[in-house]
């Protein structure tokens, strides 16, 4: 009983182990390693949550082809941790926090089911041992807390392959559904787990031997297992058919074999097993577990798994490249081929098992740490996007094909990458799309494409900014501002200064110092709270002391002083509305003038008045519209 419990107690420790490792940088966004593969999948809980769970259409930001008004759906695997995710956001609020838990709670269970399948059939040394191996993997560390269906479908595997282990002994028919509906679920989340359907299959003939095909448990198995998954990836084809993307492509099975010939190929894929999937340790242990010298079940099951992962993966050569998460499909069986062996080899020098497993420890948590690089342009990009625009702008983001923008921006659009030309974005502005936004600054290569846009349409970050590329505006608004701000003035400045600080811009964060202490200057000498309309005063007084100060350097003959306050002047804008257009000018001066029935100069200030009530919400040069009103009324 003691043995037992602290069997149990061992079990424990390593889950405790495992959740740790696994909430570092819990709460960050999802802008770290495969990013794009992570926001596709939170995209679905996000709109089963606000729209209803319509778990056969679950729907994504991107526009696929040319249809802006049609939805596009979520062509991929079976949104199990997806709906379980859409239910914790009706109850907590939607956060990609929440979403990760789902994920960790199934990496969780995947290191139980490890363990079970251990104890019953190499004993708790090497359940323990496998279990900790698993649980420590650097791909197990990293995805098992990212919101993507590998870790779940691998984790439900596992319980499938250990329930028919557990159905071999006792025999019972609820063992065995139980096994049959984990097994389902596993290939509803990810196919390509279907490897572990041959260590499955050992077991029913370890089961009945030549009686096998005679037995119906099987064909019951089978049946639950299978159809299930054949049913949704006929469906999910069908999706990809209507709205012109697979998220699952299906086409890459079988194809472009030759790929393995070539050397850097093969480079590629044995780099990231060695130094992403497995660490220099991970993969010298899994390699002693793979040629151990010895025999039994346990062996015999988890080399066909191996197997069938290993056939799978050269089966898509098209896709390990830009997906090495694929690569997670020999871990489970890799771990336990590991704590089976280990445990072999205990027996004859249990210290040289605690060194070999206290290295790979601290070399897998090593080896993981490059994963949590963050991509912060993505986010910063999205986020800006999410303040200025509408929730009904549609966008079209240069962000080299990623819906990483799209997710955070949370709108819908186009994922474009820089080797469309400018007539794309152009087209797109007939479907209906409202911005343009690129991850990346402009380049010497693209001087053209951004020229192009410069040209047709209207900039809104300032020149020169640090971090992602620009922002246009591709069509006129019907109302409101081009910001929209969300947030006040003062509090987007300092976030503005934060960013400057840690870039180490001096010249941005000098003018945004001068624009927040003006903003503070008027909030204490007014003692009221700083409003829009108060907001916008202030900032055309900077904006006309720049202009001015930048004619009087120029007149001096200091050049030098004058582009420093053109630089500020810019950014001054750049939190300004937009400047209406020459027609939109005319269009409220008629307006104006229609309204009151003034036509003699001698009334101009009424139809100033009435004008500018119609430019509400423009950046309005009084002087500008002063001259204009006076050449309508002469």
């Amino acid at each position: 009983m003691a043995s037992r419990a602290s069997t149990r107690a061992a079990l424990w420790a390593v889950l405790a182990f495992a959740l740790a490792l696994r909430t570092y940088h819990l709460t960050l966004p999802a802008w770290d390693y495969h990013n794009w593969r992570q926001t596709i999948t939170l995209m679905v809980p996000r709109d089963l949550a606000r729209h209803g769970f319509d778990v056969l259409h679950p729907q994504v930001a991107w526009v696929s082809q040319d249809r802006p008004s049609q939805p596009t759906y979520f062509s991929g695997e079976f949104p199990l941790q997806g709906i379980l995710a859409a239910a914790l956001y009706r109850i907590f609020g939607e956060s990609d926090t929440i979403a990760r838990l789902v994920v960790i709670v199934f990496s969780l269970l995947g290191i139980y089911f490890l363990y079970d399948l251990l104890d019953r059939r190499a004993g708790p040394r090497a359940a323990r041992l496998g279990a900790l191996v698993y649980a420590v993997l650097p791909y197990q560390i990293f995805f098992g807390r990212v919101f993507m269906p590998d870790v779940p479908a691998l984790s439900l595997a596992l319980g499938g392959l250990a329930w028919v282990d557990r159905w071999t002994f006792d025999r019972r028919w609820r063992t065995l559904l139980a096994a049959s509906a984990l097994t389902s679920l596993a290939l509803l989340q990810k196919v390509t787990v279907a490897g572990v359907c041959l260590a499955i299959a050992y077991l029913f003939w370890v089961a009945y031997r030549e009686k096998l095909l005679r037995q119906p448990e099987p064909y019951v198995f089978a049946a639950i297992a299978l159809v299930p998954a054949m049913l949704w990836s006929s469906h999910s084809f069908q999706l990809g058919v209507q709205c012109g993307t697979w998220i699952m492509q299906p086409f890459t099975f079988g194809r472009r074999l030759e790929l393995w010939l070539k050397p850097s190929m093969a480079g590629d894929i044995l780099s990231a097993l060695v130094f992403e999937a497995f660490s220099p340790a991970g993969i010298a242990i899994a390699a002693l577990g793979l040629f151990w010298p010895a025999r039994g079940p346990i062996f015999s099951m988890l080399r066909l798994w191996l197997l069938g992962a290993l056939v799978l993966l050269f089966l898509i050569p098209e896709l390990l490249p830009d997906n090495h998460y694929y690569l997670s499909l020999l871990l489970p069986a890799a771990a336990g081929l590991a704590g089976a062996s280990l445990a072999r080899l205990a027996d004859r020098s249990r210290t040289l098992v605690w060194v070999m497993v206290a290295v790979f420890v601290c070399d897998a948590m090593y080896t993981a740490v490059p994963f949590y690089r963050p991509d912060r342009w993505p986010v910063e990009l999205g986020v800006e996007l999410n303040r200025i625009t509408r929730p009904e702008d549609l966008l079209i983001v240069d962000s080299g094909g990623s819906p990483n923008v799209l997710y955070f921006a949370d709108r819908r659009g186009w994922m474009i990458d820089s080797s469309y030309p400018a007539d794309f974005v152009q087209f797109r502005v007939k479907l209906g799309a409202a911005y343009f936004a690129s991850v990346q600054p402009p380049t010497p290569a693209r001087r053209d494409f951004f020229a192009a846009l410069d040209a047709s349409f209207e900039r809104l970050s300032p020149d020169g900014r640090a971090g992602p590329g620009p922002i246009y505006r591709l069509k006129p608004r019907t109302r409101g501002n081009i910001y929209n701000r969300r947030m006040p003035l003062l509090d987007l400045i300092q976030k503005d200064m934060t960013a400057a600080m840690k870039a180490s811009e001096q010249a941005r964060l000098d003018a945004l110092r001068m624009i927040k202490a003006a903003l503070m200057k008027y909030k204490v000498d007014s003692m009221k709270p700083l409003d829009e309309p108060a907001e916008l005063q202030i900032l055309n007084t900077l904006i006309k002391q720049r202009r001015e100060a930048a004619d009087m350097f120029r007149k001096g003959n200091r050049p030098e002083l004058a582009d420093k306050e053109e630089t500020e002047l810019k950014l001054i804008e750049s939190y300004m509305p937009s400047a209406p257009t020459e027609a939109e000018v005319d269009d409220a001066i008629a307006g104006a003038m229609t309204e009151t029935g003034v036509t003699s100069l001698k009334q101009m200030g009424v139809v100033m008045k009435a004008a500018q009530a119609k430019l509400a919400g423009k950046r309005v040069d009084g002087k500008a519209l002063s001259d204009r009103v006076r050449s309508k009324l002469s």
